[in-house]
């Protein structure tokens, strides 16, 4: 089916407005779970309470995290994204997701950071949404340059092969503007 992402911030994100928020977090912990299912696992349940181990769905809802049904979104994310492909293993019905770069074949490095500007009630905020990085400022300019030191300070301290950036990332920035009068 069909789905959209209908909220998008540094935390996570949510598919179609009545299914669940998905933590950057955790989508970030597939890559290293599948690879210890030896790139293969069953997606697992889609609306049922009955958690299958070993399964994108379980290792999604595990402890203390969400107990909703995520694993199909996720996969669905990670499909568009390149980095899954679905199958169905012989002499089974239940769909399977493979990934596509494997541990012994890493993805490449990021080379944009991703930052969203926008107006707060003082200031314009920026908030990166790859790395834990919020910054102000008083105008654009302001904050644009305060994003980029803070963007250069965070990454003094970070092994950027860990975090999966290359050496002297770009900053791509959206920025939220306020609605023109009589518009929608």
């Amino acid at each position: 089916a069909k789905f959209k992402i209908t909220c998008l911030d540094s935390v996570g994100l949510k598919i179609n407005k009545i299914q669940p928020y998905i933590k950057w977090v955790e989508l970030e912990g597939i890559v290293p779970f599948l690879n210890e299912q030896g790139g293969v696992a069953r997606i697992g349940s889609t609306h049922d309470s009955k958690v299958l181990l070993n399964t994108l769905d379980a290792h999604l809802r595990g402890p203390g995290k969400s107990q909703v049904s995520r694993g199909n979104y996720a996969a669905a994310l990670l499909k568009q994204a390149g980095i899954v492909e679905y199958f169905i293993p012989k002499g089974e019905t239940a769909k399977h997701v493979r990934l596509l770069h494997p541990a012994q074949d890493p993805l490449p490095l990021r080379r944009i950071i991703h930052a969203a500007i926008f107006r707060g009630d003082d200031y314009f905020v920026a908030d990166c949404l790859e790395i834990p990085v919020v910054t102000q400022g008083l105008t654009v300019d302001e904050t644009l340059t305060n994003l980029r030191e803070a963007v250069e300070l965070h990454m003094e301290d970070e092994d950027l092969d860990e975090v999966g950036l290359i050496r002297h990332p770009t900053i791509s920035v959206t920025m939220e503007l306020e609605t023109v009068d009589g518009a929608a």
